[in-house]
Formats: structure tokens, C-alpha cells, sequence
């Protein structure tokens, strides 16, 4: 009971110290929403951009080069053999995909307009993972479609911008000559800035339309199955290509793998940013919360001194009084955590369903309901409330008190104001009584007639004359 009502005193039933006390809950409760809102969206951001740097990393480009060594074989170049052989060969748990490249340029047509000279790539469906790239529009073609050699294509957004007035609902709709070879455009690419005219198609139609039917190919890529498999896929498909190239010293390697394994500690590093920034806002946030509900709760206890001190002088441990102004600061840094997690949860949720459509930093990872956030945040404000009700509870217990003089100082303090005895106004001797006078007068007439019928005797009446009241028996001898 006595913890409650240390509570409710903090609260205040003065308009001073509750607009204080709704102060403070309004920063611990605002602080923690901000916490939460901002570790949600640092994490959906971490999860966008590792998603984005797995692709980026997690893949191998394969391409050949002139052997280091003098006297060593002439380099062979890589052809469909090598696919095969990785296809066939790769572990799968370190390389979830193969893909081979080719490319040349062609002039692209559509009715009177042509674009020339575009980068026009033949390759297999990981080709867009492969790149980092986007659809904008459309769909990718299928393995079916790379097997059975279908005429399709997806084309770049200048292609679309200069074929097609920048219309992407007529490109989809509409065929482009890709040389003197029609093919039906089924999507549209999303533009990096760089070659925005590049022309997609399987690679097994490049060849059977536009390149011949060569078993060179440009390049290879892999793609890893994560971060922590790729210097082993590094060695695996080396080796794989080391056999098929009769490879038997490093310097006799006909091909080059080009990897990005020195750039993963860094971006996990730059990755885990985000999150180390959403703690120590929580932590500079409700820092400066302890300003304000210690000075509350140093407020309260200044208040309250001389209840303190009766306590005190009753028998209350000193220990009690401490406990109980912590459990009251500490009540209320809570109730504020609790208002903050309500918002912040809320603030998460609109943000899942807004920044998507903002930004396309968010495409990968959407900004999740951070819960160890939430537990650091509500943690944190438990011990503010600890730490801010520290030296208000030790001044409190300390406070000076005597057993007899503080009893006796509340007594006083507590004891009924007396009210003042209404004063009688005396009556004139010639007029008319005056107003408390006649108010009276009523009242002792029915007392003395109250007395006389409890004695037995009979009520006075009135002389002949008016003048004085007189007894029977009285008036019985007067006649006589």
C-alpha cells in the first residue's frame, strides 16, 4: 500500500508536479519509441544492403587471360567443356549456379526507329543476380524458353526511352530486330548508368541467330551460396578448371577468378553500423532522462518531508522509505517504456508499409519489429528509473527527525482548525427583540413546556391582562 501511494505522489495531485511528472513520462515514452523506430528501420536497411552485398560478393567471375609462365601451353579460353565440367563437378552447397556469358553488339529495330551498336548478352537466368541488376518490367525467361532457343529478349530502359517513346506497356506488347533477327521483348531492364542499351536473350538463341553456333563463351560466373562458402567455392572451381586445363603449376593457369573475399570484413562492419548507432541512442536518449525524474522525484521527497519524518518517528526502517521512492521512480520510467514500445511498434509497422514504396534502399529488407531492441530499451528504462531514484531515496531516508517533536509538530499540523462561537447581539429594552433573539425564542418556550410536562406540573398561562404568565392554583386564590 505504502508502495502505491509513493507512486501516486510522484504523479502529484498539484498541477505543477503532474505537469512534471507528464513531462518525464513523455521523454522516457518518446525516447523509446525513437529507439525502436530507428533500430527497425537500421536493421531492414543491414538486411537490404547484405542482401545486396551477398549478390555482389557471394559470386565468381571466370575469364581468360595469357598464362604468367614462358613456354607454358597457349591459353585454350574457356568454352561450354568448362561449364560442363563445373555443372557436373561444383559442390553444391558452396555453388548453387553456373553462368556462362557471351556478348556482341548488334544495331536494334523497332518500325522506322534503330539504335545502334547495343550490347546485346546471351546467358542463362542467373544473369540478373549475376550483375546486380533489376527488372523494371516483365519477366525473365524461363529454362524452358533457354532450352526449346525461344526468340525472346529483354531490353535497357534507353533502349525503351528512344524505340519506344519511354512507353514500357508498348515495349511489352512489341517485337524489336536484334540485327536482322526478330525477338519478342517479354521484359525491361532496370538502368545502372552505365549501358542502359544492353539487349538480354538466352544464350543458346544468341548462338543459333546471331553468334553461330561457337562453343566459346566470354566469361563464367558462380554464384556462391553464401559469404562464409566462398573462399572454399574459390578453390573448388579452380581446381574443377585446373584438371580440365591440364593446369599443373599456378603460373600455367590459362583463366583468371576474381573474387571480392577481402571486402566482406568490411562490409559486415559497414553493415553492423546501423545497429551500434540504434544503441547508443538508446543509451544517450534515456541518459538524459535521468535528469528529469530525479528531479521529480527530488521534488516529491522535498514535498513530503514531514510525512517522511513521522514515519520515521513511528518505527519505519529507513530502508522501507529508500524502497519505496525507488519503486515509484521506477514505476514510472516503466509505465513510460511501455507507452514508448506501443508507439514505436506502431511506428515500425507504418514504416513497413510506407518506405518501401520511398525508397529502393528498402526493395531487399523490409525494417522488421526489433525485439532485442525493445528489450534493451525497456531494460535501460528500468534501470534510468533505478539510477534517477537513487539519491532522492537516500535523502529521504537520511532526513533529520526526533521521535517527540515530529509527533508532536504533526499533531499540530493535523488538529481541527476551532470555529469561533457565534456572538449573541443583546436585545433592546423597549423594542422588539432582534433577529437572534427571536430565532431563540421559540425554542425555550417549547423547552420549559417540555419540563413541565415531564415534572407534572402544568404549563404556565397567560394573565387576564396579558402581562405575566400565572398557575391554576395561583389564579384560584386570586379569585378567593
Amino acid at each position: 500500500m505504502r508502495l502505491m501511494e509513493s507512486f501516486f505522489a510522484a504523479l502529484g495531485r498539484r498541477g505543477s508536479r503532474r505537469l512534471r511528472a507528464v513531462l518525464v513520462l513523455a521523454h522516457i515514452a518518446i525516447s523509446v519509441a525513437l529507439v525502436i523506430v530507428v533500430a527497425g528501420m537500421a536493421q531492414g536497411l543491414g538486411d537490404s544492403m547484405n542482401n545486396s552485398i551477398n549478390s555482389f560478393v557471394g559470386s565468381l567471375s571466370i575469364a581468360p587471360k595469357v598464362p604468367s609462365q614462358q613456354g607454358s601451353n597457349a591459353p585454350r579460353g574457356l568454352k561450354d567443356s568448362d561449364v560442363k565440367a563445373l555443372e557436373d563437378n561444383v559442390d553444391p552447397a558452396l555453388v548453387k549456379q553456373i553462368v556462362p556469358v557471351v556478348n556482341g553488339r548488334a544495331v536494334v529495330r523497332s518500325g522506322s526507329r534503330s539504335y545502334g551498336s547495343s550490347n546485346v548478352v546471351g546467358s542463362s537466368s542467373g544473369y540478373l543476380q549475376l550483375k546486380l541488376m533489376q527488372l523494371q518490367a516483365g519477366s525473365m525467361f524461363t529454362d524452358e524458353q533457354y532450352a526449346m532457343k525461344a526468340r525472346v529478349a529483354l531490353i535497357g530502359p534507353k533502349l525503351v526511352d528512344y524505340l519506344f517513346d519511354g512507353d514500357t506497356d508498348l515495349a511489352l506488347r512489341s517485337s524489336v530486330l536484334v540485327g536482322f533477327q526478330r525477338f519478342d521483348v517479354i521484359g525491361v531492364l532496370g538502368g545502372d548508368g552505365e549501358d542502359d542499351a544492353t539487349v538480354l536473350v538466352p544464350m543458346t538463341s544468341s548462338r543459333a541467330y546471331l553468334y553461330g553456333g561457337v562453343n566459346n563463351v566470354v566469361a563464367i560466373g558462380a554464384l556462391v551460396t553464401n559469404l562464409d562458402s566462398l573462399s572454399a567455392a574459390t578453390a573448388d572451381v579452380q581446381a574443377i578448371l585446373d584438371r580440365a586445363h591440364f593446369v599443373k603449376e599456378p603460373d600455367e593457369r590459362d583463366f583468371s577468378i576474381t573474387s571480392y573475399t577481402y571486402l566482406i570484413p568490411f562490409m559486415r562492419g559497414f553493415i553492423s553500423l546501423p545497429r551500434w548507432f540504434a544503441a547508443g541512442a538508446t543509451i544517450a536518449l534515456l541518459f538524459i532522462g535521468i535528469f528529469g525524474l530525479a528531479n521529480l522525484m527530488l521534488i516529491t521527497v522535498t514535498e513530503r518531508q514531514s510525512r517522511i519524518r513521522y514515519r520515521r518517528a513511528t518505527g519505519v526502517h529507513s530502508g522501507a522509505i529508500v524502497g519505496e521512492v525507488l519503486f515509484g521512480s521506477t514505476v514510472i520510467a516503466a509505465l513510460g517504456a511501455v507507452i514508448g514500445i506501443v508507439l514505436g511498434v506502431g511506428g515500425v509497422l507504418l514504416a513497413r508499409a510506407v518506405l518501401p514504396s520511398l525508397s529502393a534502399l528498402y526493395a531487399l529488407g523490409l525494417p522488421p519489429v526489433p525485439v532485442e531492441a525493445i528489450v534493451l530499451a525497456f531494460s535501460a528504462s528500468l534501470l534510468v528509473g533505478l539510477v534517477a531514484g537513487a539519491y532522492p531515496a537516500i535523502r529521504a531516508a537520511r532526513a533529520p527527525w526526533d521521535s517527540d517533536s515530529t509527533i508532536a509538530e504533526l499533531a499540530v499540523a493535523t488538529a481541527p482548525v476551532p470555529v469561533p462561537a457565534q456572538r449573541r447581539r443583546p436585545t433592546s429594552p423597549d423594542g422588539p427583540a432582534r433577529d437572534g433573539a427571536a430565532r431563540e425564542s421559540p425554542a425555550r418556550e417549547s423547552s420549559a413546556r417540555d419540563g413541565s410536562a415531564r415534572d407534572g406540573s402544568a404549563p404556565e398561562a397567560p394573565s387576564r391582562d396579558g402581562s405575566a404568565p400565572f398557575r391554576d392554583g395561583a389564579a384560584t386564590h386570586a379569585r378567593g
